[in-house]
């Protein structure tokens, strides 16, 4: 019904355009899992270079630091901090003094508080510190939250 050909994958490789006897030990089984797969991958990589640039891997990871993921271990203060510098409209030099305070406290306070441990995103951190009151005694960090949680939607619908 179908003209499907389907190869004998410990045969070898038999590469289009070449002389039959120039044909090198490669078996078509080789030349699925690995030449093709590598070829593909690389594709990939390439159109997730193109997507993602500088600015915006290093963005991405400094919003990974923030993650409450196992009790915030990616924790990193200082990339914390140059994420807020992305929003100069939201962070002046003195709100970025008052995160750099706040985020001493906060880091500890999480790490020592049993509700924080289980969660997995932002999205259920946001909604923890609604409903135990931090984000009122965290307010730049709670904007900060906000605001990386409100990026995604913003630059999807771009």
């Amino acid at each position: 019904m179908y003209d499907i050909v389907v190869h004998e994958m410990d045969a070898p490789y038999n590469l289009r355009g070449k002389s039959k006897r120039f044909v090198s030990q490669v078996t078509n089984i080789h030349h699925f899992r690995f030449d093709l797969f590598v070829e593909v991958i690389d594709l990939q990589v390439q159109e997730l270079n193109e997507r993602f640039d500088e600015a915006n891997t290093e963005l991405l990871m400094c919003m990974a630091c923030l993650s409450p993921k196992d009790g915030f271990s990616s924790f990193d203060k200082e990339k914390v901090l140059t994420l807020a510098t992305y929003y100069p409209s939201e962070f002046s030099s003195i709100d970025l003094m008052t995160l750099e305070c706040q985020l001493d406290i906060f880091i500890q306070d999480m790490q020592r508080d049993d509700r924080f441990q289980n969660l997995h995103d932002l999205g259920a951190l946001m909604m923890l510190l609604v409903e135990t009151r931090k984000n009122v005694t965290y307010p730049k960090i709670y904007l900060l939250i906000k605001l990386m949680l409100i990026l995604p939607v913003a630059t999807a619908s771009v």
